[in-house]
């Protein structure tokens, strides 16, 4: 989705998809379903199916593992600020403030 220009909609559409509507986006036929609602064609399904971008997921599964990261979503700020929706109970609006009061607290150090 980044190389077609449409990342930002691919983001917000699996966080959509994933919070909101409970889908699995770990599940090949749910992202060819997101990619065709934003028009990303029959190649970002061949992509997905032959594994072509599987090192990058590969590595940011293991960021993630290397952080503690579960959920989305989840916020790292400075390499060492972890929060998270589920200790807020799912309250993205909790999330928020949560995130605002810890940049709020790191630009006045």
């Amino acid at each position: 989705a980044e190389e077609t220009g449409k990342g930002e909609e691919m983001k917000k559409a699996l966080f959509e998809a994933q919070m909101v509507q409970k889908r699995n986006i770990g599940d090949i036929g749910v992202l060819e379903s997101i990619g065709k609602k934003l028009g990303l064609g029959s190649d970002f399904s061949k992509n997905l199916r032959s594994g072509k971008k599987a090192e990058d997921i590969q590595k940011g599964m293991d960021m993630a593992k290397a952080y503690g990261l579960n959920e989305t979503p989840t916020l790292i700020i400075a390499g060492n600020i972890k929060t998270d929706s589920h200790k807020l109970e799912h309250n993205l609006d909790a999330f928020r403030q949560n995130i605002i009061a810890i940049l709020r607290g790191i630009l006045k150090k």
